[in-house]
């Protein structure tokens, strides 16, 4: 039993870790076209769980003078459509159960809002 429990550990440990540098490549590899290209509110992209990244978006905003439930309505109307032409996406549905957020955020750092993609979503 106990051999068959290492075994079980070990083959989990792999299996993660496998994932976690194939999610790490993929979040390098953004991040270097991201500095790369003339998009100026997309700020870097982080891992933030075993199966989750993050986005970070700056918008010339400050958060005090925007509707920010209208702002957050009319992103996730924008995100509900497929991304197919999204290489990172495909990226990560090729890894599997990687959920995606997009942090927005407003010139003075401060979060407006926070879009959830699960990959059923994309």
């Amino acid at each position: 039993m106990k051999k068959w429990s290492a075994f079980i550990m070990l083959t989990l440990v792999i299996t993660l870790t496998a994932c976690t540098s194939e999610l790490e490549k993929t979040v390098a590899k953004a991040n270097t076209e991201l500095a790369q290209s003339r998009t100026k509110f997309l700020d870097s992209v982080t891992i933030t769980g075993t199966n989750e990244i993050s986005y970070h978006a700056t918008i010339d905003v400050v958060k005090k003078v925007i509707n920010t439930e209208e702002f957050s309505i009319m992103l996730q109307k924008e995100f509900a459509s497929p991304k197919t032409d999204n290489s990172d996406l495909k990226d990560f549905k090729a890894l599997g159960n990687v959920t995606v957020n997009y942090v927005f955020y407003d010139r003075n750092g401060e979060i407006i809002t926070t879009i959830t993609l699960t990959p059923d979503k994309y």
